[in-house]
C-alpha cells in the first residue's frame, strides 16, 4: 500500500495527517527506512500547519517565572538570589516592576528559564517617519533648533 503526501489545506487534511502520523509513530519504523522518512515529513506538513493555525502568543515573563518556581518548588523568598530583595520580588511577581537585564541574566543561568520568555514582546513602534517642516530642516542644518513662538517668548 503507497501512501501519497498531500499538503494540509483543511482541517480534515490536518486529521487525517494527524492520524497517520500516529501509526506511524505507534510502528516504531527503523530510522531511514519508508515509513520513518514519511513521518519526518508528515511532521513537518503537520508543524506548518500548526504555526499557521495555532499560533501561540510569547510567554508572559512572570508566568514562566511562577511555573518555573512551581516545578522546582520555589517560594517567592527563593527568588530574592535573582530578583534582589524581597520587595522587589513581590513588585515583579504582582506585575508592578519590569525585569533589568541583569535579573533576566541570573533568571535564565540560575533557573533555566528560556531568554525568550523573560524578555516581553514589544508591540512595533509606530512609523515616525513624519516630515519635519521646512523651518526645522533649515534650523537643523544650521545645527539649531526651530523654537516655536510661544516657547521664544517664555524665555
Amino acid at each position: 500500500m503507497k501512501n501519497t503526501l498531500k499538503p494540509i489545506r483543511t482541517a480534515a487534511d490536518y486529521e487525517a495527517a494527524q492520524h497517520r502520523a500516529a501509526t506511524l509513530l505507534l510502528s516504531d519504523p527503523q530510522l531511514g527506512s519508508p515509513q520513518s522518512d514519511e513521518l519526518d515529513v508528515l511532521g513537518t506538513l503537520i508543524a506548518a500547519y500548526d504555526r499557521e493555525h495555532f499560533p501561540v502568543d510569547p510567554a508572559d515573563p512572570i508566568a514562566a517565572i511562577e511555573f518555573a518556581m512551581d516545578q522546582r518548588g520555589l517560594k517567592p523568598n527563593d527568588l530574592v538570589l535573582f530578583l534582589g530583595t524581597r520587595s522587589r520580588v513581590t513588585e515583579v511577581l504582582h506585575g508592578k516592576r519590569s525585569l533589568s537585564l541583569e535579573q533576566i541574566s541570573r533568571l535564565h543561568h540560575g533557573l533555566g528559564i528560556p531568554l525568550a520568555c523573560l524578555i516581553p514582546s514589544v508591540a512595533p513602534r509606530p512609523d515616525r517617519s513624519v516630515r519635519a517642516s521646512p523651518s526645522r530642516r533649515a534650523a537643523a542644518s544650521r545645527g539649531r533648533t526651530a523654537r516655536s513662538p510661544a516657547l521664544a517668548k517664555a524665555r
